[in-house]
């Protein structure tokens, strides 16, 4: 990991995951970068590594009515942006 780490440009991202819908992501989780999880009270807290923010972003709105995003605000940001451009597609 401190090899892959060292040759791309990776940004760190942590998101919860309600936890009785977290067996929802399956292994979607390892092709975005997952590293680890935490299992709290009622969330499962899991980090990532990821190379594409966008990428991140375009896969967690399959996932976003179940979790939340902690960490970066460049991600809330184009989770943000992505969602408005789909909320005028479907109003059209």
């Amino acid at each position: 990991m401190n090899k892959f780490s060292s040759e791309q440009q990776l940004t760190e991202v942590i998101i919860e995951v309600k936890r009785d819908k977290y067996r929802h992501i399956g292994d979607q989780k390892y092709y975005n970068g997952f590293i680890s999880q935490e299992v709290l009270s009622d969330v499962v807290r899991m980090t990532f590594l990821t190379e594409s923010i966008e990428g991140f972003a375009r896969w967690y709105l399959m996932i976003g009515d179940v979790t939340k995003i902690i960490k970066p605000p460049l991600l809330v940001k184009r989770v943000k942006e992505l969602a408005s451009e789909i909320l005028k597609k479907v109003q059209q």
